[in-house]
């Protein structure tokens, strides 16, 4: 195809109004986005400028080398490499086509996100080429009848700083703006962010530390997320969302992925409401071989320990007063603090299952930092968020942050939850998460799939820690993307990820003060043991919420 076709093809391209491109390239080059008279004139004025000094085809090749394309990229060299993976000068007829479908709307008509209707586009612009006499009716049937063949997506890397956290920020601002992401990303807009750099380099110096990962397969490498939050605001101060190289708006399992919590799903399902509706760290509960109606849960190391604390059974997870306990007081009350953190429940969740994260879906890191958040903060939840305000290019506010706040327990039970998962690092499953300053968290473990393939194979597949100071909340997920016999994790909750929340806590917290947790005024210590039996005996304080 000649340089005349191509340049042809990119004159259907400009994304909001027709025009010569002596019109387009001051307003996206020199001049803001504002719609005034006097932005308009001096677009004009510059426009004749450029006209005197350049030909048409050196200003739309100045244009097109500066323009957006979609999946990151700006110019068209870029484009052709990120589409076909070969120079401009490379492409068909038929790519020079859905190279100038993209900029009117990149995410639209991005090959990768919707192919039919970038093939659509493509054709009509192929359509308008044989109709002007551009190319022949034998050059328009070829073009037409030739698929769409991409680049492989994964093979466009991006180098930019903090990717994972700002492909959320711009998934954040796209919801608030209700826009697309092109418009986002060349709308004429400005974006403060609540990012911590102190916080967000402490997680990239972690993660490039493979001593703190399990072991991988020569086949596939284990993953792992992150994400730090304040627990005061729900700002995310920093997050990541991959192990090893990161493509421009890639999977962000910090925020997108959703796995089973296994035992980090306790405190939020089974002992948050327990202590809200009454009981306490002394409350004894029953560890024993138990059938629930059919269900027969088991310890994860098959040893059972009679009766134990309320205390004792949470900071070394045991599972069968999970289950007991959220059978004591109703799968209703934990479902309902479960949707009041935040955490998202399908209708065939209410079984007691739920106490040891059985969950037909699951969550993402982002939602149990949010929902963990609670606990350092009176039982206040603040939902997280990434963006503090968004501004036109001339300063005008078009969007200021509003923390949105939703009371879901006690101060008095947030704090009891507090004193008990500080016992976690202490002296229970997550030992390995000590920081030298008061810290409290919950390990998680999910089990292999109870099917033929992977029958007597010894690992687990996610693995879990969420923890927290009186500043910071940080979860930990990591695991194999792939459900496959041959990549098995040897992991638990209470090693690696307990280190990744050590390392990430530790360089972040490197220059503050140690600080402790607030104790409410009206908080006493708990000085009676309460046992189940006598628990069934004394009065239904669930339905007042009284702390006994």
């Amino acid at each position: 195809m000649t340089n005349g076709s191509l340049l042809y093809c990119v004159n259907f391209c400009y994304p909001t109004e027709p025009g010569e491109p002596s019109l387009w390239l001051p307003k996206n080059l020199f001049l803001t986005s504002e719609k005034t008279y006097t932005r308009k004139f001096k677009e004009v004025v510059t426009a004749l400028r450029i006209e005197s000094k350049y030909s048409k085809d050196e200003i739309l090749e100045l244009y097109l080398n500066q323009i957006y394309f979609g999946e990151g990229v700006w110019g068209i060299q870029n484009a052709a490499q990120m589409y076909f993976g070969k120079d401009i000068e490379g492409v068909t007829l038929e790519e020079a086509a859905l190279l100038a479908a993209l900029p009117k709307a990149p995410t639209t008509y991005s090959p990768f996100n919707n192919i039919e209707l970038a093939k659509e586009r493509r054709d009509l612009i192929l359509g308008l080429l044989y109709e002007s006499g551009t190319i022949d009716e034998e050059e328009y049937s070829q073009a037409m009848a030739t698929d769409i063949l991409l680049r492989t997506r994964e093979l466009v890397e991006t180098n930019e700083a903090y990717p994972s956290y700002v492909d959320h920020v711009i998934d954040e601002a796209i919801n608030i703006l209700g826009l697309g992401e092109d418009l986002v990303l060349i709308g004429g807009i400005h974006i403060y962010t609540t990012l911590d750099p102190v916080v967000q380099n402490a997680i990239e110096l972690t993660y490039v530390n493979d001593t703190l990962f399990p072991e991988s397969s020569n086949d596939e490498q284990i993953q792992s997320a992150a994400i730090v939050i304040e627990s005061s605001s729900g700002a995310i101060r920093g997050l990541i969302g991959h192990r090893g190289q990161y493509y421009y708006r890639g999977y962000n399992r910090a925020t997108e992925l959703v796995r089973q919590p296994g035992s980090a799903i306790k405190p939020l399902a089974v002992y948050g409401p327990a202590l809200d509706n009454g009981y306490n760290k002394k409350s004894v509960l029953i560890d024993e071989k138990t059938d629930f109606n059919g269900y027969v849960p088991s310890n994860y190391d098959r040893v059972y320990h009679g009766k134990v604390s309320l205390y004792q059974a949470l900071i070394h997870s045991y599972n069968i007063p999970a289950v007991a306990l959220l059978n004591e007081i109703g799968i209703d009350k934990g479902i309902a603090f479960l949707k009041s953190v935040g955490i998202p429940i399908h209708k065939d969740d209410h079984n007691l299952s739920l106490a040891l994260g059985g969950m037909t879906e699951g969550v993402s890191p982002l939602e149990m930092a949010q929902a963990y958040s609670s606990f350092p903060n009176g039982g206040i939840m603040n939902t997280a968020y990434t963006i503090r305000k968004i501004t036109k290019n001339n300063g005008d506010l078009l969007v200021d942050g509003i923390i949105e706040s939703v009371k879901v327990m006690t101060p008095e039970s947030a704090y009891a939850m507090t004193e008990i998962l500080m016992g976690v690092i202490e002296e229970g499953t997550g030992k390995a998460a000590t920081l030298g300053r008061p810290a409290a968290g919950k390990t998680g473990t999910t089990q292999l799939p109870a099917i033929d393939a992977f029958k007597d194979l010894l690992g687990t597949r996610d693995a879990w820690f969420i923890g927290y100071t009186p500043e910071l909340v940080t979860a930990v997920w990591v695991g194999y993307d792939t459900l496959d016999p041959k990549l098995i994790m040897q992991s638990v909750g209470g090693s690696h990820p307990a280190g990744i929340f050590q390392s990430i806590m530790l360089l972040s917290l490197e220059n503050m003060p140690k600080t402790s947790f607030e104790k409410p005024k009206g908080y006493k210590e708990d000085k009676e043991d309460i046992t189940s039996e006598k628990k069934k005996k004394m009065p239904d304080t669930s339905k007042n919420k009284k702390k006994k």
